[in-house]
């Protein structure tokens, strides 16, 4: 693919098996304008959606490998909602050389992610920077230039604002981190050229996340 999504899933009940989505080789710069993409991010599988199965495919050279995300709000308001139930599952997947995390899920309930292989996700965090002049960025890495930064932590999988998630049986070679629970979706982070203090955290009965345990 030389886009966006190499699938973007809009419906429940679809079953993906035995692609190979190949990102850009060499992966662009993880810097584009929000809006670029449905959704402001580039994976080889992307769904808010549920009761889906994605198996046996091979996913490379892209930002993401799989997001899972919630049925209602972002997909359609731009306004943060409750999790909803997503039963997907997420099986024998070979996902590889990813700038972001393999797989991700978020604020989706009740999915498995199984016996899937993910390595050489190296990125830590990623995020919207704001520049001096207001001009807006998803950026990875170095953020001495931006204003401010909406956070995003990333690891081979990363999983928040959910219950119900099943990980079993899955291998990760050579991560950054392995696996991450945060219990936010996102921090505001100040840089140097700011001057202000970090957003506080979001409100947990606001956002409707329930606690990780």
């Amino acid at each position: 693919i030389n886009g966006c999504n190499g699938f973007l899933v809009q419906a429940d009940y679809i079953t993906i098996k035995g692609f190979n989505i190949i990102g850009p080789s060499p992966i662009p710069s993880f810097n584009y304008p929000p809006g670029a993409c449905a959704d402001w991010i580039r994976a080889g599988i992307h769904t808010h959606w549920g009761y889906n199965i994605f198996e046996n495919n091979e996913i490379s050279n892209i930002d993401y490998g799989i997001i899972l995300r919630n049925r209602e709000g972002e997909a359609h308001t731009g306004e943060l909602s409750p999790p909803s139930d997503g039963y997907n599952l997420i099986k024998n997947n070979y996902i590889h050389d990813t700038q972001g995390s393999g797989i991700r899920v978020k604020r989706t309930n009740y999915n498995i992610i199984d016996s899937n292989t993910i390595s050489n996700s190296p990125l830590s965090f990623g995020g919207f920077c704001k520049d001096s002049t207001g001009k807006v960025l998803w950026k990875a890495g170095d953020f001495d230039d931006c204003a401010s930064v909406l956070l995003y932590a990333e690891a081979s999988i990363t999983f928040y604002c959910l219950e119900g998630l099943e990980i079993t049986n899955n291998v990760l070679k050579n991560p950054s981190y392995g696996m991450l629970i945060t219990e936010l979706d996102a921090v505001t982070r100040p840089t140097k050229h700011s001057g202000t203090p970090p957003s506080m955290a979001p409100d947990q009965q606001a956002t409707g996340c329930p606690l990780t345990t």
